[in-house]
Order: structure tokens, then sequence, then C-alpha cells
């Protein structure tokens, strides 16, 4: 159920910087206006510069009544002892110091891939650190310079202190090692694991690391990888089987402009003043012509964009200075669209050593196993080694594995398997910077996780990912810039049959449909798309692996999955607001095996902005889409151009309230099918609003299609079955029952569901229900169960829900308990008992903070039981639902506003319900 990692919220709070620190930043001498290289990376500060920054925040206040005195007089004397020793240990500042908290183990699936690491990082070579302290201290390593292969015990904690170590083989933690907050260091070594049971930690949620230190984790360029050690070819980079808490200072990831940036322009002024920017920062400004992809023969030539990649040289509120002139214009079509200019420099860094240089294969990688994975304000510069320009493979299939083998998972951001835990204890990667990768940018691969504000640059293949189908979670305010891919279509047969897929230069890729999509911004896919929702093939096992415990436990909506195994491509995208592309040949695109679905929920593309594109929004292979409130503009440098394609096996798509300017064409309303679903394909356009299209505005009309030119009237939905409204009987006793009726709506009136025998429940579907809810007794005597029935509007995607009664035959083998132990009979169904009545609630909350509704507690039923029946999204923050009914809702970073979502209740009779509550985020 929609779950947000709530720690990873409160890691957030307030701005990205404290104000402290962004006073330190302000009031720093402007630059002047000339090439910048970035900052030495070791660089440190000596004692008088530590002590003038530690006295000038001291008399600054942070809240009434305290001071940074009253916090920092008792650590001044060990700040200016680490300035001038870099052998002193001051614990009080050391995340690694005191009692550590246990580890969670590794996940079950991980257990066959701890003995590859073990042979990569041997837990008894090396040099050993002896006691807790600081790396730069002899007495940690018992006098042994720590050289080759380093050991961390367990129980042992070292904080890495150093400018620049030696070249090191392995770091093999299994206490803890910490990256120092109070000067800056780099750590050189070709492997560093975290066993399970160790730590990496750098800085912490309250106290990320300064931004004027800069914390460096280099994997050292020493040759091809070892397949005899290594057949895996884990090695080269980082592994993490147990806890990462890596903060880095948080900045703003990105601002678009204010004024369009003009050839020879040096300034840029931007719509608000970014936090945490500095002089040096490596930025990008994205551009905004689209420059078609050069392919011959199925080879890509070129993929040219009009980004451009700067420093900045000084920076005075919004107005930002670079290190050079502008080579190009970056106009935009109309006054409320911009470029943007992304930051991409982060004072926490992982990089390959000679990464831009170095052969793919040699390229460090990071992967994190572990639930207790939080990345903050990291940059991964030029990591990666997975190669998605040329076949990749599991490496379990390496029958001869050689150093150049291409395998699958090696990506510099990669979030492998890490599980499903709850929202508050979901792994969390919020300001992280992706420069460069021959495979994916970041990939999130079966599990929960929360991605937020994450800048990926030129990742072949695709930016963002979620690789198997199963994943949950949020992606909210990500940028891909500059998207390279191969030269054929998503729906490549070679690529799905050897499940190496989203290679075609797109900005997010998801084989998942319930990760939700807030903000995100994709720019440059020359030859791509910015979103693809791919759903053919998995690495899930099955082609129905989404089961019934992991919908009630992962779903807001549960019922709607019908009781049974599902297909990835079954439940509606969670999520999909407020996202934009900019300069790519496709906005939107959607390819599903096939258009049937066991539910009435719409998926709801919701002010989406697509422009100087070719296609705005493409539809294939599904049904069920709503096309709200968003902006779509062409580009003239493609031909046959389009805002909306209604492509191949699709059905009951509607477009509500958009804008569509600058396409040959507006609308296509293709019915081409490989097969008849229904008597109609119910299109609807409504609302629509079209500017300088150059040839027609509807492609393939016909008298089944709905064009109104109207605004939009919202209608509450009304459900009629063939049997009559519900809750109902319907027919007599049967082995199974297509769920058929008629539905008015905004739109009208249609049949119930569009295609014909859509919506089945069978014997499959009725074991699962009554094991879930159990089953009651008819006034004839006769067993029977309530089955939840959900709907939406086609043109809001407002959801609703019913119910009705069902009877299985009469030998069906009617269960004793439920799944959770109580009894299955649930006594006599009684009609006249009527809806239970769930009341609106309103509660405020600051930015950032997390807060808990009680929203049962002024609800009711005349049967005196109130029972959750599922909850909507909201747009702007997390939704969790706890045991008790209760939900938390957690703002999303640095969201001040309202925000809203719905809930269902249903009584001991099954009638239910819906509520609404409103959430002030302050």
């Amino acid at each position: 159920m929609g779950r947000l990692g709530l720690a990873g919220i409160v890691r957030g709070a307030g701005s990205a910087l404290s104000s402290a620190d962004r006073h330190f930043i302000r009031t720093r001498p402007r630059q002047p206006a000339t090439t910048v290289a970035p900052p030495r990376p070791d660089a440190r500060p000596d004692a008088r510069s530590v002590a003038h920054h530690v006295a000038h925040h001291v008399a600054r206040p942070i809240s009434p009544g305290r001071t940074f005195r009253r916090q920092w007089s008792a650590v001044l004397t060990a700040l200016l002892v680490l300035a001038a020793s870099p052998h002193a240990f001051a614990s009080p500042l050391v995340a690694c110091a005191g009692a550590r908290p246990a580890t969670t183990p590794p996940a079950s699936a991980h257990l066959g891939t701890l003995a590859k690491l073990d042979a990569i990082a041997p837990p008894t070579v090396g040099v050993r650190a002896v006691q807790s302290g600081a790396w730069s201290d002899p007495a940690t390593w018992g006098g042994v310079a720590p050289a080759g292969r380093i050991v961390i015990p367990a129980g042992v904690g070292v904080v890495f202190d150093v400018p620049k170590s030696a070249t090191l083989k392995s770091v093999r933690v299994e206490g803890c090692l910490e990256l120092s907050s109070t000067q800056s260091a780099r750590l050189i070594t070709e492997f560093l694991y975290v066993a399970p049971g160790g730590e990496l930690l750098a800085g912490t949620r309250k106290t990320p690391v300064p931004a004027t230190v800069r914390a460096e984790i280099v994997f050292a360029d020493l040759g091809p990888l070892d397949v005899v050690s290594d057949p895996s070819l884990l090695g080269k980079g980082l592994v993490a089987a147990s806890r990462v808490r890596l903060y880095g200072a948080l900045k703003t990831p990105r601002v678009k402009v204010a004024a369009t940036p003009l050839k020879g322009a040096t300034v840029i002024e931007l719509a608000a003043a970014p936090v945490g920017w500095q002089v040096g920062d490596r930025v990008v400004l994205t551009g905004t012509r689209f420059i078609p992809q050069d392919a011959a023969n199925g080879v890509v030539l070129a993929s040219p964009t009009q980004d451009e990649i700067r420093y900045i040289a000084a920076v005075d509120g919004s107005t930002v200075q670079l290190s050079s002139k502008l080579s190009y214009s970056h106009p935009a079509p109309e006054p409320s669209l911009g470029a943007y200019l992304v930051n991409y420099s982060r004072n926490v860094r992982l990089a390959t050593q000679n990464g831009a240089t170095v052969p793919k294969s040699e390229r460090g990688h990071a992967m994190f196993m572990s639930t207790e994975t939080t990345i903050e304000g990291v940059e991964f510069f030029e990591m990666g080694r997975t190669d998605k320009s040329i076949r990749a493979i599991d490496a379990a299939e390496l029958a001869a594995p050689t150093p150049s083998s291409n395998v699958k998972g090696r990506y510099p951001l990669h979030l492998h398997q890490v599980g499903f835990p709850a929202d508050n204890v979901a792994p969390v990667v919020r300001g992280a910077a992706v420069w460069g990768s021959p495979g994916w940018g970041v990939a999130q691969h079966a599990g929960n996780a929360f991605l937020f504000q994450n800048n990926v640059w030129n990742a072949f293949g695709a930016g963002f990912v979620a690789e198997s189908g199963n994943e949950i979670g949020a992606w909210v305010e990500n940028t891909a810039i500059k998207g390279v891919g191969v030269d054929h279509i998503v729906k490549d047969a070679a690529d799905v049959d050897a499940f190496d897929l989203g290679r075609t230069g797109d900005g997010f890729w998801l084989q998942s449909r319930s990760v939700r999509l807030h903000k995100n911004l994709a720019v440059g896919m020359t030859g791509g798309m910015g979103f693809v929702y791919f759903h053919r093939n998995t690495d899930l096992g099955s082609t129905q692996p989404l089961t019934p415990d992991f919908v009630a436990k992962s779903l807001c909506m549960p019922g709607s999955m019908r009781f049974k195994p599902q297909g990835i491509d079954k439940p509606q995208i969670a999520q999909f607001t407020d996202n934009e592309v900019i300069a790519s040949e496709v906005g939107f695109h959607i390819v599903k095996p096939r258009p049937i679905e066991p539910h009435d929920i719409r998926s709801v593309i919701d002010n989406f902005t697509a422009w100087e594109v070719a296609k705005g929004v493409d539809i294939t292979y599904t049904s069920r889409y709503t096309v709200k409130g968003g902006l779509l503009v062409g580009t003239w440098a493609a031909t046959d151009t389009i805002g909306v394609d209604f492509g191949m096996n699709t059905y009951d798509l509607a477009v509500a309230g958009t804008k569509i300017s600058s396409f040959d064409y507006g609308v296509n309303l293709s019915k081409a099918a490989t097969r008849v679903f229904g008597r109609t394909s119910r299109y609807s356009v409504v609302g629509a609003s079209f500017a300088g299209i150059r040839k027609k505005k509807f492609l393939n009309y016909d008298s089944s299609d709905q064009i109104l030119a109207g605004p939009v009237t919202s209608k509450p939905p009304t459900l009629a079955f063939v049997w009559g409204s519900g809750p109902a009987i319907p027919y007599a006793s049967a082995l199974y029952l297509y769920v058929k009726g008629a539905k008015d709506d905004s739109s009208g009136r249609t049949i119930y569901p569009i295609a014909t025998d859509e919506f089945l429940i069978n014997w499959t579907n009725f074991q699962q229900l009554a094991a879930e809810r159990g089953w009651m007794t008819l006034s004839t005597g006769e067993k029977a169960m309530v089955v939840p029935e959900f709907y939406s509007d086609r043109l809001t995607g407002e959801i609703f829900q019913t119910s009705f009664v069902v009877k299985p035959e009469a030998y069906f083998p009617w269960p004793a308990t439920r799944l959770d132990g109580t009894p299955a009979d649930q006594g006599r169904w009684r009609p006249l008992v009527g809806a239970p009545t769930a009341m609106n609630d309103y509660v405020a909350t600051p930015a950032n903070a997390p807060v808990l509704i009680d929203a049962f507690a002024n609800d009711a039923s005349a049967d005196g039981v109130v029972i959750a029946s599922g909850h909507t999204h909201a747009r702007n923050g997390n939704v969790r639902q706890l045991a008790d009914g209760s939900f938390e809702y957690a703002p999303y970073p640095d969201f001040r506003g309202v925000d809203r979502f719905s809930y269902w209740i249903r009584n001991h009779h099954g009638f239910v319900a819906r509520g609404t509550v409103t959430v002030r985020v302050r």
C-alpha cells in the first residue's frame, strides 16, 4: 500500500542545508566570471579556518532562546584539535561511536552471493583494525600501515580521515567504517565490501557531511577483473550486504530558468534561488531543441543534444554565472515552459579512477542489497560497467566468464532485491547525482524504495529503471538528461526473450506500474522516450508474480486484483502526475502484452507536459487510460508528428482537458487490432484544445468516437450490474461469474466493461476471497461471499467502490478459518443494515514531517463494525495504512500546500463508504 520511507523524509527536515550553512555560503565573496575548475578533493581546512567557521556559527541563533553557542561550545576545542592533528579521534562527532543498533540480516535471496563476496574481500587476509579510532592513527592498526587488503572486524569503528589513502585491493567492513565529516578525505580501493553486520557511514541524518568537506571513495584502476576469484564479476566497486547511511550536503537539484538563456550568455537568471550551490559545481543547462538521433543499418551514429555542461563561476541568489559562454540559445514555445539548470556536484562521491577512459568492463559499480540503505547528497561519477549497447546476460548463465563478460546488474546505483519493508524503513535515495554510465543510471530491482530529487546524466539505455515489475515506492523530482540507446523498438523480440530491456535511450523505464511518479523530468532522449511503461517478460520466476499476499501488503486497493495471482501488467499505474519531457522523440509510451484487465481503475496521465517532441503520448496494447489536463507541444524537426496516438490493440481511452499544439496530427483514433475486444473502442476526446495543427486534428475518426468541445464536467459515476444495483445476488450458484452491467459517468453511459467477458471471477478467486474475508449465510441458508468492485470515471479518473454478493456451487469447499486464523463464518448477511458512514478528516503537519491520522475515529456503521477497504494515493505525499486502520501521511520532500487522499470502509455485511482526508502541509 502506498508507502514512503518516513525516516527518509525526516532526514530531509527543513531545507537542503541548515540556515547557518546557507548564511555561510551567501556571505562568501563573489568570484569573478571566469572558467573555474572543480575544487580540489583533498583540500582540508587549517586550524585557523576551522576556528573562524565555528566561531561564526556559535553565535547564530537556530531557535528562540537557543543558539549554536550552547550546542557547540562543548566541542569547539575538539574541532580545533581535529584541524591541527589528523590522528585525533573526536568521538562526539563520530557516527560509528558508541553502542550500534543491530543491522538487518541479508535477505535469503542474497545468501548464495555472500561466499562469492568473501572470495573477493577475504575475511582473514589483510591488515586488520585492532581498535576503534581514526584511519590515520597507527594505533588503530596495531602499528601496521593500512595497505593491500583491509579488514575492519565486528565491534570496531574506523573513521577514514586521510587526504588520500594508499591504493588498496579491498576493504572488508564487518564493523563500522565512517567517512570523515571534519576534513576532506579520499579512500582509494578496488573493492569495498560491507559484509553482514557491517556499516558504511558518512554524516548523520541531523548532521550531514558539511558542504565544505569532501568525502570520496575512488575505485582503483588495477586492470581487468580476476575471473578465478570473482567468476560472477561482482568486484571493482561497492557491494553492501548490510547497512549503508551516506548523508552528504543536500542542495537544490534543479531550477527552471526565469528568462530564455541566449547563445553567448554567461549569466542565467533562475526562477528561484538554489540552496547549496557553490562555485565550481558542475551544472547542465538542458537543451530545448529536438535533434533526431542519427542511425544507419540499425547502428546509432550520433545522439546529439543541445544540453550544455558548465561550471558555476559565481552564484548570487537566483543569478548564476557560468564558467564559459553558452553555445546555443534555449528558447521555449510557451511562457509557462523553460529550460532547467541542473546541478551534478555533490560533496560525498563514489567514482571510478580514470572512469572516462578505462575499458567499460573495468569501471566500478555500486550494489546495495540491504533494506537499511540511505543515500543522500552523493555523487556517482563515471560508475557502472554493464554495457546496454550490446547483449547483457545474467552472471549465473556465464559458462566461461572472461574479464570483459557483459553481465547485468553492475550499475552506478543499484538497489538490488532489497525486499519490501514498511515504508518508514525502506531504502531512500535523495539528492544523488549519477554522471555517465554505459548502462542504466539508477536501478530499483524487485523491492520497495523511494527516489527523491536525483539527477542522471548520459546513461546508455535508460536513466531510471524499475527492473522486474513488482517494485513499489515513489520517484519524485528526479531528472534524466541525454539518453542514448540502440536503434530498435522497445519491444524488440530478442531483447524481450533475453530479458535485456531498457536499451533504447529512455529517461524512465518501468517494468512496474506500482511505483508512483511525480514531478520527474526527462530531457534529450533523441532516439527514445521520456517515460516508458513496458510489461513483457520478467525475472520474477512466474508469469503471474503478483500474488494475493503480495498485493494485500503492497497495493492500496488490493481488492482490484480480484484475489488471484496477476501479471505485472495488471495493476493500474499508481501515480503519474506533473511529469515533464523536453526535446525527445516521444514523451510517454506504454506497451503491455494485451489490453485485458481485471478491474475498471484507470491509469491517469495527469498534468503531463511534453514539448519539442515528435509524439506526445503513445498508447499501445492497453486500455483504461485518461490523458488529463496536459500540455503537449510538437517539434518541426520530425515528420508525421502526433500529439496523442491511440495505437494497436487499445480501447476505452480518453483525452480530457489537454492542450495539443504544433503537431501534424492532434489525436490518432486508430482502431487497429489483432482481435476484436468489444463492440466499440469507446474513445473519448473531451475539452481538448488544439493550436497549430498542421494537417488534421483527428486521424481515423469514426462515429463510435466521442468528441466534445466543452469542458469536462465531473459527474460521480453510477454502476448498475446486469443483476441490479449492488449489493445484490447475481444468478444462481455458479462455478464462475462475468461481472457485467452499465456505467454512467462524466463521459456518458457505456457498457461495463467495454471488452466482452473481461471481468471474470472463477474458482480461484472464490477460494482466495473466502480465505481472506470469510463467508456469510443468506436468509435461504445458502453460503455466499461479498465481492468488492472498483470502478472509475473515464474523464477524471476518480475511483469508486461498491460490492455484490456471489454464491459459488454447492460443493465449494468453504474454509473453517480465514488466513488470519479467525473463523471464516461471518454470520448472517443482513442487507437492511445499509452502508456505513465515513466522515471527512482535516489535519495539518509541518513540511518534511509525517502525521498520524485516526480517520476511523469518526466513522460509524449500524452493525458496529468498520473495516479498512482500500485507499487512494495522495498527490504530494505518501500514504501508509497501519494495522489498526489509521493512516500515516508523509509529505514529499519540501512540499508545502494542500494534499488529499480518499479511503474506503466496509462494514460486516460488505457495504462500503468513502471518506476524504485533507492535509495542510505548512
